[in-house]
């Protein structure tokens, strides 16, 4: 029978797990757990072959001498190389980095875990007996001749079953990687580029003669700086110089582009026009062509189709394709994948800003999260705040240049606000409640978040807050509609994540996905005709984008490795 692997550190949390153990046997479950290994057996085998081989869930007890366990870390990476499902228990205030992403049981107090904890296991398959379940374990504990005396904390029983927190994204796990591969390919990519490199420069003599050009050649013509006039119109196939003509003359001809913009969809572009820009006489050839290039994007901008779903067709989002866990953008299509950050640790919580210029953002890069603010194109990150507890989940006030985010620096999880520049410091709410994940209404009114109870609503000023799921309902990443008239959320996670819209009153639920399988993290389009998130449909956890109403699924990004936590461009 599937059994619970129990990951734990001995010095910090050995009578908790036994504890934890114990409640689980009580409650059904098979449980595999290493306090009671011969020590003459041979130990490793025993923890990766008996132990999580056949494992169906893994449960890691979190605690600041967990993180540092050696031991725990390898039995963490073998159940994510094997893609087990894998459960945190919040045993202490510090949180594992990678999990703080994610979905943990609050078990602080050394609580045992709520009802909700023993479900989601049978969900992600562990078996459960109608009777008591086995300690599975290959052998009793034996030191010098007896049992271990194992010292017990009291365990706490809540008056009131303790919530599964639920900060928004939850971040994927890492798999192990052989750096074998990669110095291997590295090596053919430096003899390749050592032959071809050569070929591939251009003639220091044709680059003093050419202006630089940076734009596509689908319809150019060049302009006489003289006259003002076209000279020559390109064939419909043109090149950088087209065939029957003669390189333009670096003093008085440049090269303008005048591609339209296609549809996200379209591989090709729908169509081209004919610029009406005029040029300015002049001899610098380059200042001429930066001239032509601007009124070209202002008149682009203008007149360019509007994507499917509106906005600038593109989506910011976080991916462990190189390792850590960075920020990156991409097409609508998938294609033109730039990333954004490349710092150590993890960068989460992607938001863009009302007008699509900055990004805001929280990174894990010392010891606690903090809230970053940088531009679209992943340049001046600047750091708003500074202290000594976790701040995460950044969004956007849609009226006002502030921020909203979550921070336990009270002690518990709560809302703050601030300002873009990292001044005037706000707290909203005040109770010995988690309440975390704000996002503010498209008319700035009022505040969806997550509480103990679920998804819940308050006033732009704090007051006035009411549930709109209950209890138990595991339900978070929730969003509102650009109309304000609807919420998208995630319900359940692992293999039974869900995405689900409701009409802001709560009524009127709808299942979008309703499939086998983890598709989680959505959020929507600028106008609302659309839907991206993310889903392990293909095997890992690739981006994807489909209609509002659940129709017209489609893959958008495609890696080895997870990418998670999109958000669309205005």
């Amino acid at each position: 029978m599937a059994h619970v692997f129990i990951s734990y550190h001995k010095d910090s949390s050995r009578a908790y797990a036994r504890q934890l153990a114990d409640h689980l046997i009580a409650r059904g479950f098979d449980v595999w757990i290493d306090d009671r290994i011969d020590f003459g057996s041979e130990w490793e085998r025993a923890i990766f072959e008996d132990g999580l081989d056949r494992a169906a869930a893994v449960v890691v007890i979190m605690t600041k001498g967990a993180w540092e366990s050696r031991w725990v870390r390898r039995e963490r990476e073998y159940a994510e190389f094997k893609r087990l499902p894998i459960i945190p228990l919040r045993a202490e205030d510090y949180i594992f980095p990678p999990y703080l992403a994610t979905q943990f049981v609050d078990v602080r107090g050394w609580v045992l875990p709520p009802d909700t904890f023993l479900d989601a296991l049978e969900e992600v398959g562990v078996t459960r007996r109608a009777d008591r379940g086995a300690d599975v374990a290959k052998a009793v504990q034996v030191a010098q001749g007896s049992a271990p005396t194992i010292e017990r904390i009291p365990v706490v029983t809540p008056t009131s079953t303790p919530p599964v927190s639920s900060p928004p994204p939850i971040v994927s796990q890492r798999r192990s990687r052989s750096l074998l591969p990669f110095g291997a390919a590295l090596l053919v990519i430096v003899i390749v580029a050592a032959l071809l490199l050569p070929s591939l420069l251009p003639n220091p003599d044709e680059v003093a003669s050419t202006p630089t050009l940076t734009l596509t050649n689908t319809n150019a013509v060049i302009v006489d700086a003289a006259t003002a006039t076209a000279t020559h119109t390109a064939s419909p196939e043109p090149t950088i110089a087209p065939s029957d003509t003669e390189p333009p003359n670096p003093e008085t001809e440049v090269w303008l582009d005048v591609t339209r913009t296609a549809d996200a969809w379209t591989p090709r572009p729908t169509g081209t026009f004919t610029a009406t820009n005029t040029a300015t006489a002049t001899r610098d050839a380059t200042q001429t062509y930066e001239r032509l290039r601007q009124n070209r994007d202002a008149t682009l901008t203008a007149q360019a189709p509007t994507p499917n779903g509106g906005g600038r067709a593109e989506i910011v989002f976080v991916s462990n394709r190189d390792g850590d866990y960075d920020l990156y953008v991409t097409h609508l299509d998938g294609t033109n994948v730039r990333q954004l950050t490349d710092e150590s640790g993890v960068d989460d919580y992607p938001a863009w800003s009302p007008d699509g210029e900055q990004i805001t953002f929280a990174a894990y890069r010392v010891d606690n999260w903090e809230i970053y603010l940088m531009d679209a194109s992943g340049e001046n990150q600047r750091q708003l705040t500074i202290n000594q507890a976790d701040d995460y989940a950044p969004a956007w006030l849609t009226q006002d240049r502030r921020l909203g985010f979550t921070s336990n620096r009270d002690g518990d999880d709560e809302i703050y606000t601030v300002g873009v520049d990292g001044t005037n410091l706000q707290q909203l709410t005040f109770d010995n409640a988690l309440n975390s994940s704000a996002q503010w209404s498209p008319d700035g009114r009022r505040i969806l978040y997550l509480s103990d109870d679920g998804i819940a609503i308050m006033n732009a000023d704090g007051t006035g807050a009411y549930q709109l799921t209950m209890e138990g309902s595991l339900d978070y990443s929730a969003t509102w509609s650009p109309d304000g008239q609807q919420i998208l959320f995630t319900r359940g996670f692992f293999a039974d994540a869900e995405i689900y819209v409701m009409r802001a009153d709560g009524t009127a639920l709808q299942n979008l996905t309703d499939r086998e399988g983890e598709d989680y993290q959505a959020a929507w389009s600028p106008d609302g005709s659309h839907i991206v998130f993310s889903s392990d449909r293909d095997g890992d956890r690739d981006l994807y984008s489909m209609n509002a109403d659940g129709s017209n699924v489609r893959q958008i990004t495609n890696t080895d490795g997870d990418d998670i936590a999109p958000d669309w461009r205005p």
